[in-house]
């Protein structure tokens, strides 16, 4: 019987296999780790909102975002 380990390590070994075409072997293991993790998670909408906090303020970025001008694409 496979373990999750096991089958853990035959995505990220297939995930590598195809992104051999990068130069870097540490960023190309990188990239295949972070992608066979990020295609085992699982999210729902109310896990999602339980981690928000409504009370958090805006960050600078978030206000820069909301206050920018439109470019003429939106659709409203």
């Amino acid at each position: 019987m496979t373990t999750q380990l096991e089958m853990h390590k035959e995505k990220q070994s297939e995930l590598i296999k195809e992104y051999s075409g990068q130069k870097d072997e540490a960023e190309l293991e990188e990239r295949a780790l972070l992608a066979s993790v990020r295609a085992n998670m699982k999210y729902d909408l109310q896990g999602l909102i339980n981690e928000c906090d409504p009370n958090q303020p805006l960050s600078e970025e978030d206000l820069v975002w909301l206050n920018d001008p439109p470019v003429g694409r939106e659709v409203l």
